[in-house]
């Protein structure tokens, strides 16, 4: 018989990817939930999805946007995805549904182009154990996680995730016995990504929200050049004098 083996996961639209979404990842890597006695994961798969984010009375923000942010604000600082142990394998796969994907074709074209921009990008970093796929799915990550379980059914999934999350996938074990949770309270200080999303359409920010903004984001990441990027893509005004304060 196969030895099972644990693989972890981690699901998340991550528009922006957070600090919150990013120690998530590193637990989900380093697989700090692991039973005494077993093996941790060698391997971790981030399921981003694409998909556009257009909800009434918020921002904006479309899938390439968080992408066109990760190649050129997140992955270019040297610590970012670089996680200790080189034998850990990690698969970024960028998930759009059926219908997205029909509907867009030279988006999706785009967003492969990104993709092969951002595993350059990795690879001057000198960092080659993460690897970036583009999938399509039925509707969305969790569609991803379901296929994967079934493919092997030997392999133990565990699903890295925020406790008040947890109700929102309760249903997967039914379909995948392999399915596990190793659930999180939220972590201290973290903002939601609605609310991030919030502080980025306004525009000014108090120096209270600007202290706020600038704890968002994962350590080594520019709050300012990522506001900035996401209202661009956005329509909405860059504004040099965005923070109240006047610092740039």
């Amino acid at each position: 018989k196969v030895l099972m083996s644990r693989k972890t996961v981690v699901i998340g639209a991550m528009k922006p990817m957070t600090a919150g979404h990013y120690r998530l990842i590193t637990e989900a890597v380093a697989d700090t939930k692991v039973p005494p006695g077993e093996n941790p994961a060698n391997e971790t798969y981030i399921l981003m999805s694409i998909q556009d984010r257009l909800r009434k009375g918020e921002m904006p923000v479309h899938g390439e946007t968080a992408l066109e942010a990760l190649r050129d604000i997140y992955l270019p600082s040297k610590d970012f995805m670089r996680f200790d142990s080189g034998s850990k394998s990690i698969h970024l796969v960028l998930s759009h549904s059926v219908k997205f994907g029909k509907d867009n074709p030279e988006r999706i074209e785009y967003i492969k182009s990104i993709g092969n921009e951002m595993i350059s990008v990795l690879a001057n970093n000198g960092i080659t154990n993460v690897n970036i796929d583009l999938a399509e799915v039925r509707s969305g990550p969790p569609d991803y996680l379901l296929s994967l379980a079934e493919k092997y059914p030997d392999d133990d999934f565990i699903l890295y995730t925020g406790k008040d999350d947890l109700k929102k996938y309760a249903y997967m074990p039914k379909y995948a016995h392999n399915i596990k949770f190793a659930g999180f309270e939220r972590f201290e200080g973290g903002l939601s990504g609605t609310e991030t999303r919030k502080l980025m359409s306004k525009d000014k920010l108090t120096p209270e929200e600007e202290e706020r903004f600038q704890t968002v984001f994962p350590s080594g990441i520019d709050s300012k050049a990522v506001r900035d990027l996401y209202r661009k893509k956005a329509g909405l005004k860059v504004n040099p004098q965005a923070f109240e304060s006047g610092g740039l």
